[in-house]
């Protein structure tokens, strides 16, 4: 056994930082790659394979208040997130937080990198949409 040199990519490392500037600016938490267990309470409803997921599964980013209750999700999703496989999984996950009533957003590059109005697409995003709510 080793330990990983780094638990965020390049690309998760990027939205990690401006979503923590995001987060701090609006008294906010973030929390990268907590399992989705930790995030979500178990159904009993679930199917096997639903619930072999769950337990499986992480969330790339959890956005809290600051007694650390989820407000939103945020998954980075880069070139891996087109094929049929990663599509199944992304929609299991949406699934789950959706009958749970926990927002997801779903991000790329471009949210990042992206200036809008001088800001970034995501803190656009996060601030009008999100904390609107």
């Amino acid at each position: 056994m080793r330990v990983t040199e780094k638990l965020l990519n390049k690309a998760e490392e990027m939205a990690f930082r401006e979503l923590n500037s995001i987060a701090e600016d609006n008294a906010l938490r973030l929390f990268a790659k907590p399992r989705l267990s930790d995030v979500l309470l178990k159904d009993e409803s679930l199917s096997r394979a639903v619930f072999d997921f769950y337990t499986k599964a992480h969330i790339d980013f959890v956005v809290t208040d600051q007694a650390t209750k989820p407000l939103f999700i945020v998954e980075y999703d880069g070139p891996s997130h087109s094929n049929a496989v990663q599509r199944r999984r992304d929609e299991t996950k949406d699934t789950l937080c959706s009958s749970a009533g926990l927002g997801v957003l779903r991000i790329n590059a471009n949210h990042v990198t992206r200036r809008f109005r001088g800001i970034s697409v995501l803190r656009w995003i996060v601030e009008v949409t999100e904390l609107a709510k």
